[in-house]
């Protein structure tokens, strides 16, 4: 139920869905919205070395590819958890921002997707 819900509320707030069902079909969608843009990419495990124009400077970035920590169907939020790999500035540097997230990491509640990242030992220093 989650997703269905996420993706319709991301919808409704104007945003771009694309459901895909693997990793495989994940990395064909993010090269063919990528295309040849100068991009800043998290660390996300099973997507590394997508085979895109790394951006030498953070600050000529034109996309910035994250993964969400948590998502929130009801809100059609994401939780950007700040660590190693996953710096804030790849969300916030580029014009354009990818978040990826697994239909596991979608909660049914803002409230849900807050528990999740109160959970974490250590607390995150930015979110």
């Amino acid at each position: 139920m989650s997703t269905e819900s996420f993706e319709a509320r991301l919808q409704a707030l104007g945003i771009e869905v694309s459901r895909v069902p693997d990793l495989a079909a994940c990395r064909a969608v993010l090269v063919e919205l990528v295309g040849t843009a100068r991009v800043l990419m998290d660390e996300i495990p099973g997507l590394a070395g997508l085979d895109q124009v790394r951006a030498q400077d953070p600050w000529d970035a034109e996309v910035g590819i994250s993964e969400a920590f948590s998502a929130a169907a009801d809100a059609g939020a994401v939780a950007l958890v700040q660590a190693a790999g996953s710096p804030r500035r790849t969300s916030l540097l580029p014009p354009h921002h990818i978040v990826v997230t697994s239909a596991e990491r979608i909660r049914d509640t803002y409230q849900e997707m807050v528990d999740d990242i109160a959970r974490l030992d250590p607390p995150p220093t930015g979110v």
